[in-house]
């Protein structure tokens, strides 16, 4: 009996010794995590409505760069499956997307009729034509190749001139010829001076004028007739107005100028009193061209009208014209426009 006792304490002592020696190295054990628990660890910072917002990025940036005709379906998609402000806001994101792509398409083919008829009726007259507004890309009817600008170039002399004053090779206030050039500027835009563009021209020299032409892209120009196609001269006026041309007080500068250019007779008189019209005439021989950039808000087109008459002058005649073209513009662009025929 007393050798049981015995053994039993020895073996409750034992017990009680493995056990403490467990509980020490539990003491240094890493504790063990489910990798679900992990998981939710590193999610626990996303509430529902951020992860709705990277499903919806995610999904966007794949559409966009693997389809980008089926972009605003595919957001719409996704958007039907979420709830929420997040889900409203996409889907009417990607609806006014479409709506405005929709119309813009009415207007193209609308437009596109109407122009082409006018150019089947007078046969005898070279048009080039183009239009650009923020939707679509632009849009051109008529010969292609470039026309005698006239001083309608006198606009990229104006833009080479300020793109130097901004990399520090010119200044608006040095005299050029006794006049400033800020006034030669002024001048060459607003009362279309030949004698202020020439002084301008020399200033920058040819070759400088071109090399900055081909550096935004308006390969078409050539100095030597002074030749641009229309498209150009509509590339020119848009990055002038969207801003990437020059810097805001040179691009307000020379956009208050060309509000005030003269030789109204053309583009001019279609554009109502509410909209705002910043243009450049350019006559020489028996070409008679206008460019513009009409605005109503925050709405905006540029339309570019070049034409020949090849001798035939009567340039009465192309204002009417080019006045119906600028109403049907802005009658299929900015159908707010309010217009006579």
């Amino acid at each position: 009996m007393l050798n049981k006792n015995k053994n039993d304490r020895i073996d409750l002592q034992r017990a009680l010794n493995q056990r403490a020696y467990v509980n020490s190295m539990n003491a240094y054990r890493q504790p063990r995590t489910s990798r679900f628990a992990q998981e939710k660890a590193r999610t626990r910072g996303l509430s529902w409505p951020k992860l709705i917002m990277v499903l919806v990025i995610v999904l966007s940036g794949y559409f966009i760069w693997t389809q980008p005709k089926a972009t605003a379906h595919a957001v719409l998609g996704v958007a039907k499956h979420l709830t929420g402000a997040d889900a409203r806001a996409a889907a009417q994101k990607a609806a006014a997307a479409q709506a405005a792509k929709a119309a813009e398409d009415q207007a193209n083919l609308q437009f596109s009729g109407q122009v082409n008829a006018i150019l089947t009726s007078n046969p005898g007259i070279a048009f080039s034509i183009s239009i650009v507004t923020p939707v679509t890309g632009p849009h051109h009817y008529g010969s292609s190749g470039p026309l005698l600008a006239g001083s309608t170039t006198k606009v990229l002399t104006a833009a080479a001139y300020m793109h130097n004053v901004e990399i520090g090779q010119a200044r608006l206030n040095q005299k050029i010829d006794g006049r400033t050039a800020q006034s030669l500027l002024r001048a060459m835009i607003v009362n279309s001076d030949d004698t202020a563009w020439s002084d301008i021209n020399y200033y920058l020299s040819y070759d400088d004028i071109q090399n900055y032409a081909k550096s935004i892209g308006l390969n078409s120009y050539d100095w030597g007739p002074n030749a641009i196609a229309s498209d150009d001269i509509a590339s020119l006026l848009r990055q002038l107005y969207n801003g990437s041309l020059l810097n805001p007080a040179d691009r307000s500068l020379l956009l208050s100028w060309l509000k005030q250019a003269n030789y109204r007779d053309f583009i001019v008189p279609a554009v109502p009193r509410e909209d705002v019209i910043y243009h450049k005439v350019g006559l020489y021989d028996d070409n008679v061209n206008d460019a513009a950039i009409i605005t109503r808000g925050h709405q905006w087109l540029v339309l570019v009208i070049f034409t020949d008459g090849h001798g035939a002058e009567n340039w009465l005649n192309r204002a009417r014209l080019m006045q119906q073209i600028t109403r049907y513009a802005l009658n299929d662009y900015l159908p707010a426009a309010s217009s006579s025929e």
